[in-house]
């Protein structure tokens, strides 16, 4: 590209913040207008369209939890058929909720021949939700302060 050529990414800036002055936007309004103009038109990543990770969700989860979540672990199954997932939650030595441990089953098929499910792998359709399950379970077990 020689340099008297229009650059693209900077006319579609120069028409979104133009467009936006007139219609008296402001600053933080204008960048949110960029960034979405520069994303749908594929020159930037779509950040929310990335992967939860199965770790991720988990530190969420832990967060939601409150005291003693970061001594909760998880852990997570899937059925090598793909049908059915479990998963379960465990807290030792906590005072107030002693060992705690649910399972949760979800799908058609389950046997036993379950895999776990690494952290560093995108979420699993269907782990999501389960994992928030389990949270508002772990929550509602807890006695009242």
């Amino acid at each position: 590209m020689s340099a008297l050529e229009p650059i693209p990414e900077f006319e579609l800036i120069r028409d979104v913040v133009a467009k936006g002055r007139a219609d008296g936007l402001g600053d933080e309004q204008l960048a949110a207008g960029v960034y979405v103009v520069l994303v749908s038109h594929g020159y930037l990543p779509d950040h929310a369209a990335r992967r939860l990770t199965v770790g991720q969700l988990y530190d969420h989860a832990r967060r939601r939890i409150g005291d003693g979540g970061d001594r909760f672990e998880f852990r997570a199954v899937r059925d090598a058929s793909g049908a059915g997932m479990r998963l379960s939650a465990s807290q030792n030595g906590g005072a107030e909720l002693g060992d705690l441990y649910f399972t949760i089953e979800r799908g058609t098929g389950i046997r036993p021949d379950f895999a776990p499910i690494p952290t560093d792998y995108p979420v699993p359709e269907g782990l999501e939700g389960l994992v928030r399950e389990l949270v508002d379970r772990i929550r509602r077990a807890r006695p009242a302060a």
